[in-house]
């Protein structure tokens, strides 16, 4: 359950429940990649300054110490002797998770827009890669995948990414709900960008309004999921109104889309 407990301007203060316990946000995540804190922190140390939340790896934890042995000794909470909530990277449902903890007050050090599997299998759809650079803020954004990677992409796929603002003037929620799908607009100058992601592993319809944007007569190019994972269906000069508008996802997919 997510819950809104204060607003002030376009800052918020809400909480989120698992069934580990409740996280209030905005929160700082300990990364704990292999089951454990850097540095020999142990979890009563966790405790004694209050630590809400841990983050995991899961692919780490694959490789070391083995989801087997994790599972052997009654799962990860037992084995890292923490009864609290622990956030792992099931990437889309990660990804969707983020901007209501860790960017709901700021930039943060991410690199959104990866599409080759060149260190770990991509579970992601490239549709979800490419909506990360406008659902994600980062005070240097910048592109992590290599050059060949980005030149392989399609012409007007590799125009958006050109074009892309390092900054924005103006943020808008359109719907979403953590761990789940977002769909979030950013204005630089008159150019609306949205990003659409489905944080869940089947295919999902994003429903949202335009009226929060004030677009309509405008023109709309739209980025999205194609046949497969790996393939983008794009759509240029559609004609806007003000009325709610259906993306369709793959699982783990996403969108993108520019309004001017």
């Amino acid at each position: 359950m997510y819950k809104i407990l204060k607003t002030d301007g376009r800052a918020k203060r809400a909480e989120f429940t698992t069934v580990h316990g409740t996280v209030q946000t905005p929160v700082f995540m300990n990364v704990g990649t292999v089951a454990a804190i850097k540095g020999a922190v142990a979890t009563t140390d966790l405790q004694e300054i209050g630590t809400q939340i841990e983050l995991s790896n899961t692919y780490h934890l694959h490789v070391r110490p083995g989801d087997k042995l994790i599972k052997e000794l009654g799962g990860l909470h037992k084995f890292m002797n923490w009864n609290k909530p622990i956030l792992t990277d099931r990437a889309a449902e990660h990804n969707v998770t983020l901007p209501f903890t860790r960017n709901v007050i700021g930039s943060m050090d991410y690199t959104p827009g990866t599409f080759s599997d060149s260190q770990h299998p991509h579970i992601t759809t490239c549709g979800h890669e490419l909506a990360l650079s406008v659902v994600f803020e980062s005070a240097l954004q910048h592109m992590p995948d290599r050059p060949e990677v980005y030149s392989s992409l399609p012409r007007k796929v590799r125009e958006f990414l050109s074009g892309l603002p390092t900054a924005w003037d103006d943020t808008k929620l359109l719907c979403g709900y953590p761990g789940t799908d977002i769909v979030l607009a950013r204005r630089k100058g008159d150019v609306w960008y949205i990003g659409g992601l489905n944080g869940t592993n089947e295919n999902k319809t994003l429903s949202f309004s335009l009226v929060p944007l004030q677009v309509e007569g405008k023109t709309m190019d739209v980025f999205k999921d194609g046949v497969d994972d790996k393939s983008f269906a794009i759509e240029e000069n559609i004609q806007l109104s003000n009325d709610k508008m259906d993306m369709s996802c793959l699982p783990r997919g996403g969108f993108v889309a520019v309004i001017k």
